[in-house]
């Protein structure tokens, strides 16, 4: 699992990396238990964040304190954060729990945009539809499994089982989890404004494999 936890980590900071400019404002959705503050401060932006667990956010602004950084928490999802627009808004292996219903996936990407300037940037890494259903199920030999409850049709609220061993989300079990359509994001998006500039999938081992990096640029 270490290898896995690196090689996403080093996704992430290489996706960061690749975006921000000193002295952005940047939102950060379903940032957990802020493993991504050290990411975001050495590139020297203003961060924002948020998540829907109290628990992890309680340890997200415990981070930021022992690290001296100042950083705003909200708690809940993009519904509750600041109703201002940043230059980067960033959903790090979360966007995809919008897919859990098509009501909470329209509401999601229209509240994205109103927090989106002009040029600005919405990126993350997801889980990717089209390699999940080609590659799971996926068992490894730690523990570690992606299987689908069944072969839906491409729509809202269809079901993921994850486990990742070793990891805090999923220290109490595999969790259900929404599958995210890449289809029906980038459709939806693009009649919001935005503008796919990068869709790439992950390499280095097979958990990995079955993500994919995004950048989409807010045009209107």
């Amino acid at each position: 699992m270490e290898v896995i936890r690196k090689n996403h980590n080093d996704a992430k900071r290489n996706l960061i990396q690749s975006v921000s400019k000193e002295g952005e404002h940047i939102l950060d959705v379903g940032c957990g238990f802020g493993g991504d503050l050290q990411k975001w401060h050495k590139c020297g932006v203003n961060i924002n964040m948020c998540d829907p667990e109290p628990s992890a956010l309680e340890e997200a602004r415990s981070r930021a304190k022992n690290m001296h950084m100042r950083v705003n928490f909200y708690e809940g999802d993009i519904h509750n954060c600041p109703n201002r627009a940043f230059n980067i808004v960033c959903f790090n292996f979360s966007l995809h729990y919008i897919f859990a219903s098509k009501g909470l996936f329209f509401s999601s990407i229209r509240e994205i945009k109103k927090r989106v300037k002009p040029g600005g940037l919405l990126i993350g890494i997801i889980p990717d539809s089209e390699k999940i259903i080609f590659k799971t199920p996926l068992i490894d030999e730690t523990g570690n499994f992606f299987k689908l409850k069944d072969h839906g049709n491409g729509g809202f609220g269809e079901k993921l089982f994850v486990n990742l061993v070793d990891t805090p989300y999923y220290a109490d079990g595999p969790k259900s989890e929404p599958v995210a359509f890449k289809d029906l994001l980038v459709t939806h998006l693009e009649e919001l404004g935005f503008s796919l500039q990068l869709w790439e999938g992950l390499t280095g081992n097979p958990i990995s494999e079955l993500y994919s990096k995004f950048i989409f640029v807010y045009k209107r």
